[in-house]
């Protein structure tokens, strides 16, 4: 079974966990070279040449295991082991047959080290797609996380201060401004503006 992180700072667990969050984009790499001789040998296949989304999209659908998630699949949502309320002294696995407590192993407080098959909250893959960032619609915004009130689109964050923990609420005039900023605290500021390629996935949370 396969894992997949949501931003913490900015709440996006806990957006799939209450069911707000179910969509997700993830920015496609590929090298550069892989793509040119994809896009060679499938113009001496087919005499079309191919170039930008109609490539990426092809190279896909011609390497379907490269994909990161398949429709139907179902993939265990990263918790730290404390977030995701293990017991301390509940025995994790460490993979040379050995056992240690929770709280003892780098996962307690480090998503990146959990096993996926240990985690409690899951996610199936309805459907994927290819697009630009910047493709993304206003109800699609609104699918990935925005929150909208009697006047506007939103997002939240985390802020630590000397021990205490606060929501810090961003407001703006539109999902797709609020999504913008979103992304750019998440992936990278000047993630926006470069509107790279993504996978766009749908999922429901299954538990």
């Amino acid at each position: 079974m396969k894992k997949i992180m949501f931003n913490d700072k900015y709440l996006l667990t806990e957006s799939v966990l209450k069911g707000i969050k179910t969509q997700t984009r993830r920015i496609i790499k590929i090298k550069p070279e892989v793509l040119r001789k994809f896009q060679d040998e499938y113009y001496t296949a087919t005499l079309d040449f191919l170039e930008g989304l109609d490539l990426i999209q092809a190279y896909f659908l011609n390497n379907p295991q490269k994909i990161p998630y398949k429709v139907g699949e179902i993939v265990a949502i990263a918790q730290s082991y404390k977030n995701a309320g293990f017991n301390p002294n509940s025995l994790i696995p460490t993979g040379d047959g050995h056992k240690i407590a929770a709280y003892n192993h780098k996962g307690w407080t480090n998503k990146m080290f959990v096993k996926p098959e240990l985690m409690p909250n899951r996610i199936q893959i309805k459907g994927w797609r290819i697009e630009n960032l910047q493709d993304i619609s206003d109800e699609d915004c609104l699918k990935e996380g925005i929150i909208k009130d009697m006047r506007y689109y939103f997002r939240e964050n985390v802020k630590q201060t000397t021990g205490d923990t606060l929501v810090l609420r961003c407001n703006y005039d539109t999902p797709r401004e609020a999504y913008a900023d979103l992304i750019d605290n998440v992936s990278g500021k000047g993630t926006w503006e470069m509107n790279k390629y993504v996978f766009a996935y749908d999922f429901k949370l299954v538990g």
